[in-house]
């Protein structure tokens, strides 16, 4: 029975590296497609559009596989089994849509960068939102192919919106899953010289705890994508007790806190630094202090007193479907 269990692991892995290989490489023919737009004749344009249905069916193929084949060994959390059923089947479809979140400066509250949420949407249409399921993801071992998609789909998203709007920045979650995983990081790393180009408005948030856990598994990729001149973010920042200079060795140009830790003042939990004082140290390390979670009016006037860099939280926007901020230039500059 053991021996079962390992077998349908092993066939279950192969099939997601298979699946991540090809969505990679259709991801490219689009890209390939879009920026070529116009300047090919039109056999050229029938070759690539032949290729990309090649590999739809493919993956399709593979996908039909995947349903038919024995479960998952990973156990579904209790009463959450048919949600779990519904994740695995929008990440075949690829029913998973980016969300993007304003992030303002401040005092001014124009919008200066985004940060990317992936949003399930249900076969019925439903919209759900990160909170709804990414626990779920996370004990059914689904976070990788959940990281690979909306990282696909954002890259798309700013390259489409980025000759337009070239000082707008978007932030990509990297789950603690994806940093200790050794193949998927070299995956990752693999793809990105090939965008490098979107290093300037393209940053890569990491948690608080996921650093502290997991950073040295995946330095050897991370500080690659920094010489590729990738930033990172340091976000849900639970304690203000921070090396400013080991963040700024380490490439991050951002530090996300919330504004209840931020306006707790001597009081927040590892405070070996005033919030008054917070702005100065990261300052000096040319780190800029973003607010998130900020929810009303009081809590800027206060934000201000800190001088603040910058706002994120539904006081200056929810997440709102990333095709809206293609569509509508009006909703991705100030």
């Amino acid at each position: 029975m053991l021996a079962e269990q390992r077998q349908r692991m092993r066939e279950q892995s192969q099939d997601d590296e298979s699946l991540w290989q090809g969505q990679r490489m259709l991801a490219d023919k689009v890209t390939a497609l879009e920026e070529r737009l116009g300047q090919l004749n039109s056999s050229a344009h029938e070759r690539m559009i032949a290729e990309m249905r090649l590999l739809q069916d493919q993956l399709a193929h593979l996908a039909e596989r995947r349903a038919a084949g024995p479960p998952r060994a990973a156990p579904s959390p209790s009463g959450g089994s048919g949600l779990v059923d519904e994740l695995r089947q929008s990440l075949e479809d690829n029913r998973i849509d980016p969300h993007l979140q304003p992030i303002v400066s401040l005092p001014q509250c124009k919008r200066r960068y985004y940060e990317a949420f992936s949003h399930l949407r249900t076969g019925a249409g439903e919209a759900l939102p990160p909170e709804r399921y990414l626990k779920l993801a996370e004990d059914a071992g689904l976070m990788l192919t959940l990281d690979n998609l909306l990282l696909f789909r954002c890259v798309q998203l700013v390259r489409r919106m980025k000759p337009r709007n070239r000082h707008t920045g978007f932030f990509v979650n990297l789950s603690p899953r994806s940093l200790s995983d050794a193949a998927y990081m070299e995956q990752f790393v693999e793809f990105l010289p090939g965008n490098a180009g979107l290093a300037e408005v393209l940053f890569f948030e990491v948690g608080q705890a996921t650093m502290r856990q997991h950073w040295r598994d995946a330095e050897p990729y991370l500080e690659q994508l920094a010489e590729l001149g990738f930033r990172f973010s340091l976000d849900r920042v639970e304690r203000l007790d921070l090396d400013f200079e080991l963040l700024a060795r380490r490439r991050f140009k951002f530090v996300k806190v919330p504004v209840g830790l931020l306006l707790a003042g001597a009081q927040a939990p590892g405070a070996g630094i005033h919030p008054a004082d917070l702005k100065e140290a990261l300052r000096r390390n040319q780190i800029d202090l973003i607010a998130e979670k900020v929810e009303n009016e009081r809590s800027v006037l206060e934000l201000l007193e800190l001088q603040v860099d910058f706002g994120q939280g539904f006081l200056f926007g929810q997440p709102r479907p990333a095709r809206e901020s293609v569509e509508r230039p009006e909703l991705a500059v100030g």
